[in-house]
């Protein structure tokens, strides 16, 4: 998940690092140390996320805790590794367009965080729900495919299993690869592509359409939306990681 590239300059040449540290934790409270930062001033002072990225989320995100504290808890460990997940899309689709080459050129759409990080908390509950077998995929399975293949070949094997899933990293790009599917629907697809053309993602919008595009009850769909609402998860929309490291050589 973690790679670095080469690039000319002025100078000599950059070894740019685009990737960034994950950590294990086992308490809510070390994760936060861990991520010292808060998502909502971030994103209201147009400072940059940590390129920090949890492995799973912790267990004792079930305990008793006020609703304000487990969402601010939830939504900053999740912040990181939903832009991780749509950087490393990103860029894939940036290759996948210039060399049209490889297993597969699907190109995954990059999706708001507010989406996924609604997506997730309606899943779990904002943690309370969190399956104590699987931690580190917050994400229903019938809207995630194993990223990098095609729907053919997961459907022959017979889906996916959440098993599969080492950490929130891994499991945040299958649910985009699998979130793919709804862009069949046109309404969805030309409102993500009005808000990728305005630069303007607006997750609450797209869940909106979430129901009608694929495969999500709409049941869920009304979670996610009021999870969205709830914790005002449009605010990090137009969050953005930490510049990744460079060194000249």
């Amino acid at each position: 998940m973690f790679f670095s590239a080469l690039q000319d300059h002025p100078l000599g040449r950059a070894e740019v690092s685009v990737g960034g540290a994950s950590f294990r934790v086992a308490t809510t409270s070390s994760a936060l140390l861990e991520l010292a930062y808060d998502p909502y001033h971030s994103a209201r002072i147009g400072a940059r996320v940590p390129r920090r990225f949890a492995v799973r989320l912790p267990q004792d995100l079930k305990e008793p805790r006020r609703m304000a504290e487990r969402q601010q808890a939830f939504v900053s460990i999740m912040l990181p590794v939903v832009l991780r997940a749509n950087e490393i899309v990103g860029v894939r689709n940036a290759v996948v367009r210039a060399t049209r080459t490889g297993l597969d050129t699907h190109e995954v759409a990059e999706m708001p965080p507010s989406l996924l990080i609604g997506l997730a908390a309606a899943v779990t509950d904002w943690g309370r729900n969190l399956d104590g077998q699987f931690p580190s995929n917050p994400y229903p399975e019938e809207l995630s495919l194993p990223y990098g293949r095609a729907q053919a070949a997961v459907r022959a094997a017979g889906g996916i299993s959440r098993a599969r899933h080492a950490s929130l990293l891994e499991a945040t790009l299958d649910v985009l690869h699998g979130m793919g599917s709804l862009m069949d629907d046109e309404a969805f697809r030309r409102e993500h592509d009005r808000q990728r053309d305005r630069k303007r993602p607006d997750g609450y919008r797209l869940g909106l359409l979430l129901a009608d595009a694929g495969p999500c009850d709409r049941n869920l769909a009304a979670d996610v939306l009021y999870a969205i609402e709830g914790a005002a998860l449009t605010l990090l929309d137009r969050t953005r990681l930490v510049p990744p490291a460079a060194v000249i050589h």
